[in-house]
């Protein structure tokens, strides 16, 4: 099963310790199963998006947790994780947020430029369970 669900089971049910709704503003997960691509695109697989249904009965939270956002809404301004990121990919992000800490306004094209040019192209950089970044005619 999901790890994350089973600690939320056994420390509920062993020490009645209830877990508590994490995302931004009631709205945007920060800690992600998935790479960024495959969460914008919203291609997570359907054993993920089937532990989803009715979580928020479990988490006790409104029916909104149950729900997977994708594209812009995907993930928090402030996330945490992502799973399943090959080492290429992290140093990717990593230089992204690196140049974004050195100059908060940057526009989305620096941003699209930067990404493109640091991006892992080749299958075997990106791994398994992520994709390359979406074509400029993806929506």
């Amino acid at each position: 099963g999901n790890p994350g669900i089973l600690t939320t089971k056994c420390l509920k049910e062993a020490l009645g310790i209830e877990a508590i709704d994490t995302r931004r503003h009631g709205k945007w997960h920060r800690f992600h199963a998935f790479p960024i691509t495959r969460l914008v695109t919203g291609t997570v697989d359907d054993w993920y998006k089937k532990k989803h249904e009715g979580i928020h009965e479990m988490m006790k939270t409104d029916e909104s947790y149950s729900t997977l956002l994708d594209g812009v809404d995907c993930c928090a301004t402030d996330t945490v994780s992502f799973h399943y990121v090959e080492y290429r990919e992290s140093l990717s992000l990593f230089a992204t947020r690196e140049a974004l800490l050195k100059n908060p306004h940057m526009t989305d094209h620096e941003i699209k430029a930067l990404m493109l040019a640091e991006w892992p192209r080749e299958h075997k950089e990106i791994g398994h369970y992520s994709r390359g970044l979406p074509k400029e005619t993806d929506t």
